[in-house]
């Protein structure tokens, strides 16, 4: 697979970034910020405090004598050298822990507002999947969904982690490079240029692979959960088949390429610590080298010496953090794309959620009706009129693929028509001022929908009858009526714990027409004024069909039906019953 590289600006996604991140934390990004300064502080304290350490060890009597640390050694009221020794030891090893704990406290800190930041971003990502139209979710593939919400969200932890890392160790290389000027500007200017300019010229030179690297990675993940989709939805033909081995393999062949190239990201981010860690101290060596014929140097040179010991060995870790985490941003640059794609979704505002069910009274009406998927397809309805009153029991029949529940959905408002308009009692579904008011979101409240797939998530009977609903807090007396009407308490009642009984993952512990019958006690415990049969009985035989369906229009004479189906005897209790043949609706009188 030939990926091109990732042309990802990493300035515009830290600001896009940025820009989606709450007041809560952007203000403790400040925090942040401000440890992080503090954190340099602490490294030049404690790289300053080496000199006078190392000096009072080599040439303790001088600094006995000296004029300005007189006033020191009277605080501290010290009388001996070994007391002078003591206490400047005390205090170099008190700067060394308090900029350690300082830069503890930032790493601390950097982990968990990234963490905080990731959840944030994750949640929203899935938020803002959740929300976009049906026909979105239709055209795109729900791996992507998952891979974004899954391992892309880990992929922009990492990515803002790296962000907070790059800024902190930059200011500690500055202060460390401060430090080292300090002693020595000439060698630290020397050193820092050849450290800084290799580093540079390695990013550079490497940049592309890190790109191409990231990107492959990103599309390799949303393959791999693909993958794992298909096969575990397709158990049951792989099974019979026995074709594991064919998606075993596919799945190994990717998650192979995806390990290689993220351990060759992880190799380039990481060799440059050795290979310089190396050169810091061959060069002290030749330092060593080069002065230790001069006898004038003494216990000067070897201050010198430790001092840029001490300061290289913080520096090159320093700037291979720097280097590090900008490697690793680029690494995640594609993924971290991919989430912000989601969050620049638009959330429709008529499909925010609301809990208020619009309250139907009189007629859904249909006006000249057209629809296609796609601006360049040809229509999969056209000019359909229709008009269905409450309380009526309607059919619609038809080919495979014929528009059916197409049509349902326009009429749930889940699709909207390309052309013509739907009313409900009298009021324009789409009409922006009423939509203002949520009367969109309102009608959808007001629907319960049972299609001929029935999810069932791993829980109780119960929990996936009040599914939607807070399974603490739930009608005992309601749940009970909606499994009686539909058929659920004949074969639950047989089960060990009733409907206590856990269904399984996806129900597959139940039959197809368990599962149904479930699925029709959940759209009855809505109690919805308008409900809708997606081929929702085609597991059930005729007879348990039938009593369902009387039980519903018993429960509720005011509910109206609307019914897909394939066989005409599940239509024959239907007022109407309407066939979808040549783009047009045609009522169809069904002898009964």
């Amino acid at each position: 697979m030939k990926i091109k590289e990732s042309n990802v600006s990493l300035k515009l996604l830290i600001y896009e970034l940025w820009s989606h991140i709450s007041k809560k934390r952007k203000k403790q990004l400040i925090h942040i910020l401000i440890t992080v300064v503090l954190a340099s502080l602490s490294e030049l304290i404690s790289l300053g405090s080496v000199i006078p350490f190392l000096e009072v060890l080599t040439n303790p009597t001088r600094y006995w004598s000296n004029p300005v640390l007189q006033s020191f050694i009277k605080l501290f009221r010290l009388s001996t050298i070994d007391q002078l020794i003591f206490v400047t030891t005390i205090i170099f090893c008190f700067a060394i822990i308090f900029s350690t704990t300082i830069r503890l406290y930032n790493l601390r800190l950097n982990c968990q507002i990234s963490s905080q930041i990731a959840s944030e971003i994750s949640k929203e990502s899935y938020r803002r999947t959740l929300y976009q139209s049906y026909e979105f979710h239709l055209l795109s593939n729900s791996s992507k969904s998952i891979a974004a919400c899954t391992s892309q969200t880990k992929a922009t932890y990492d990515f803002i982690g790296n962000v907070l890392n790059l800024i902190a160790y930059a200011f500690i290389s500055l202060a460390i490079y401060l430090g080292l000027f300090i002693v020595n500007w000439k060698i630290a200017l020397a050193s820092s240029i050849i450290f800084i300019s290799v580093y540079f010229f390695i990013g550079k030179l490497l940049q592309p692979k890190i790109s191409a690297n990231s990107k492959l990675i990103a599309n390799l993940n949303d393959k791999q959960v693909k993958l794992m989709q298909e096969g575990l939805g397709a158990i049951r033909e792989i099974l019979l088949g026995s074709n594991q081995e064919f998606y075993i393999n596919k799945y190994a062949k990717t998650d192979s390429i995806l390990r290689l190239k993220t351990a060759q990201n992880s190799f380039i981010a990481a060799f440059p610590k050795y290979s310089f860690e190396a050169l810091g101290m061959i060069i002290i060596a030749l330092l060593g080298l080069i002065n230790s014929n001069n006898s004038d140097a003494g216990s000067n040179f070897i201050v010198f010496l430790g001092v840029f010991a001490l300061g290289s060995q913080r520096l090159l870790p320093s700037l291979q953090q720097v280097y590090g985490s900008w490697a690793l941003m680029r690494s995640t640059a594609s993924p971290t794309e991919k989430i912000l794609e989601i969050l620049r979704l638009e959330i429709p505002q008529e499909n925010i959620s609301c809990f208020k069910k619009y309250n139907f009274k009189k007629s859904i009406s249909l006006q000249n009706i057209s629809f296609s998927y796609d601006k360049n397809s040809k229509n999969v309805l056209e000019n359909i009129n229709l008009q269905i009153f409450k309380g009526e029991k309607i059919g619609f029949i038809g080919k495979t693929g014929g528009g059916k529940t197409t049509l349902i959905d326009i009429i749930i408002g889940l699709l909207k028509p390309v052309e013509g308009k739907i009313f409900i009692d009298g009021n324009d579904l789409y009409n922006q001022s009423l939509n203002k008011n949520l009367f969109l979101s309102n009608w959808r409240s007001s629907i319960a929908y049972v299609p001929q797939s029935i999810f069932l998530g791993d829980f109780s009977i119960r929990d996936n009858i009040t599914f939607g609903f807070n399974s603490n807090y739930y009608d005992k007396n309601l749940l009970e009526e909606s499994a009686k009407i539909a058929m659920v308490l004949p074969f639950s009642e047989k089960l060990p714990k009733s409907l206590e009984t856990i269904t399984g993952e996806r129900g597959l512990r139940l039959s197809g027409g368990q599962r149904q019958r479930i699925g029709i006690a959940r759209a009855i415990y809505k109690q919805s004024k308008v409900l809708v049969l997606d081929e929702a009985t085609s597991a059930l035989d005729q007879e348990t069909e039938a009593s369902i369906i009387e039980n519903i229009s018993k429960f509720d004479k005011g509910i109206t039906i609307l019914m897909i189906a394939h066989r005409i005897s599940t239509l024959k209790n239907c007022d109407r019953v309407f066939e979808i043949s040549e783009k047009n609706l045609k009522l169809k009188e069904i002898k009964i």
